[in-house]
């Protein structure tokens, strides 16, 4: 199915990514290990290993979280009401080691950052303030903006 879907299929770009000749390996980032989203985190596009890099020997510390994009990523609001709005399911797993580093990163008060809309729901999905982090499997249909949402844990 994956080789059929190479030979026929295109590369789903958002609506803001005009150039629609773009190659598949230029869409996607470099810290992509498993096939699975619709789309990548377009958020994440613009680290590089080098810029990764960089930021590790400055303190910054990486985790990292499995996020399948789903394809409701490129669908409009398109209700009168805003709270109508539906929103898309996203495929997500945390392993025990992220899960124990974040949670050691809030018991030492350190700022917890996500890079994109993704990353965000699924931290703000899988934190309990009575258990803190933990591993697990699942998918995140939250909608976040603004005036709705209580922050959980993003910093």
């Amino acid at each position: 199915m994956i080789i059929c879907l190479k030979k026929i299929g295109q590369t789903p770009l958002p609506p803001y990514i005009k150039n629609s000749h773009v190659s598949p390996s230029r869409y996607q980032t470099v810290y992509a290990k498993e096939k699975g989203s619709v789309a990548a985190p377009t958020a994440g596009l613009h680290f590089t290993n080098r810029l990764i890099k960089e930021l590790k020997n400055m303190g910054v510390q990486f985790e990292e979280v499995i996020l399948h994009v789903g394809r409701g990523t490129f669908m409009p609001v398109k209700t009168e009401f805003i709270d109508d709005h539906k929103m898309h399911c996203e495929v997500y797993k945390i392993s025990k080691k992220t899960a124990f580093n974040l949670n050691k990163a809030k018991s030492e008060n350190r700022r917890i950052i996500a890079i994109g809309t993704t990353s965000v729901r699924v931290l703000e999905t899988v934190y309990s303030f009575k258990d803190g982090f933990s591993p697990r499997v699942g998918e995140t249909n939250i909608f976040i903006y603004p005036g709705n949402y209580k922050w959980n844990i993003i910093d």
